[in-house]
């Protein structure tokens, strides 16, 4: 009777310990993918983010016309009604 005691013990116990390494392994790749779950939420809210400004930033014409100054060198742009200057990249550089 102790015998079959002992043996039922220590199978209790051995299931119990495969068990909880089970548990714990699982535990680990549920924290993994919840981890790579919310870097690709948090990328996708960037770059959500990244659109709605460059879209306000499309919308105003003093930012897409500061953007064209940044980006092509050398071009004419009207500073009043009957006023145009060409506005090198030197010029940029120096005003920032």
């Amino acid at each position: 009777m102790d015998l079959v005691k002992a043996w039922f013990h220590i199978l209790a116990w051995s299931v119990a310990s495969i068990g909880g390494v089970i548990a714990a392994f699982r535990a680990i790749v549920e924290m993994r993918r919840n981890r790579e779950q919310r870097k690709q939420e948090l990328r996708w809210r960037q770059a959500r983010e990244s659109k709605d400004i460059l879209d306000k930033l499309n919308e105003d014409p003093r930012s897409r016309s500061a953007m064209m100054m940044l980006d092509w060198s050398g071009r004419e742009y009207k500073i009043k009604e009957d006023v145009k200057e060409r506005i090198s990249k030197s010029d940029v550089l120096e005003a920032l």
